[in-house]
């Protein structure tokens, strides 16, 4: 199991304390020692996601981080388990 996570402000927004905020997108490319490399055939869940879609209607923008918000679906418990059941999770992308 491993866990990424993207460090962006309350409002979805990065580098919110300058003139220019900006939304980024994360990504995880890894090869291992063994052989193992990342692929479609992981699995991937969104822990928080934002700006959200409602926010952005109700006018979120790099201009407007106030009307911005995240949503929180939480970290489901034991998810680094060998016998988590992950799925209902999402096959990651490539």
């Amino acid at each position: 199991a491993i866990l990424c996570q993207d460090y962006a402000s309350p409002s979805g927004f990065e580098y919110t304390d300058t003139s220019s905020p900006q939304l980024g997108d994360g990504a995880l490319l890894a090869e291992f020692s063994d052989g193992t490399v990342t692929s479609k055939s992981w699995k991937a869940y969104t822990s928080t996601f934002g700006p959200t879609d409602a926010s952005n209607a109700a006018g979120c923008s790099s201009s407007n981080l106030n009307a911005c918000s995240v949503q929180d679906n939480g970290m489901p418990k034991d998810w680094y388990s060998t016998s988590f059941d992950d799925s209902s999770w999402v096959s990651a992308t490539e």
